[in-house]
């Protein structure tokens, strides 16, 4: 396994047990995370929030911020978030 699929993987896991902080059950296979075309946009994005928004009915800017407030405490101040 390279580096960037071990820090991918991390990650992932993180974004998982945010999800199972705020009482939502979805598949591990739904949590992708890959790394956007541009570096303006980030090394890595997930697309969960827009993938629950439909299902739970709320905005998935609103998910979104929910999954980082819950995702801070896993990784500390390692990562930088935008929605």
């Amino acid at each position: 396994m390279n580096y960037t699929m071990e820090i991918i993987n991390q990650l992932r896991g993180a974004v998982i047990v945010a999800l199972e902080e705020m009482d939502l059950e979805i598949s591990s296979d739904r949590v992708t995370l890959e790394r956007p075309k541009s570096t303006a946009n980030g090394d890595y994005a997930c697309n969960v929030a827009m993938q629950l928004a439909r299902e739970l009915k709320q905005n998935p800017r609103e998910i979104a911020q929910e999954v980082i407030s819950k995702l801070s405490p896993l990784v500390g101040n390692m990562l930088e978030y935008s929605v």
